[in-house]
């Protein structure tokens, strides 16, 4: 489902999470975007702040992803901040990918 199919208050307020220590702050929240067609969607956001500069990391995903798994990506971002540079891409950890993808609906064959 597209953003634009979201029903009109599908995002809940966020709420407070349990933040990984990272950087000199940092904050983290939960939130749940509901769509039209039924589908649910987890979301987390974690701040963090090094110093004078707050980086947001936001992922939205299906209802099993956890925060710890928006953590690691926060936790990446934060030590780019203190070593003032982040040469190098991130890969998308592990444990995102391993989290299994919606399975299609199987289609029953027109006659």
């Amino acid at each position: 489902a597209l953003v634009s199919d979201a029903a009109p208050e599908a995002r809940s307020d966020l709420l407070p999470g349990e933040a990984t220590d990272l950087g000199d702050e940092s904050l983290a929240f939960s939130f749940v975007r509901a769509f039209d067609d039924g589908n649910q969607y987890t979301g987390f956001e974690v701040f963090v702040r090094v110093g004078a500069t707050v980086a947001a990391v936001s992922l939205e995903g299906p209802p099993d992803m956890s925060l710890p798994q928006v953590s690691e990506i926060a936790a990446a971002q934060a030590a780019c901040l203190e070593a003032g540079t982040c040469p190098d891409a991130l890969p998308v950890p592990a444990a995102l990918l391993a989290t299994p993808a919606a399975t299609p609906a199987a289609a029953t064959p027109a006659a």
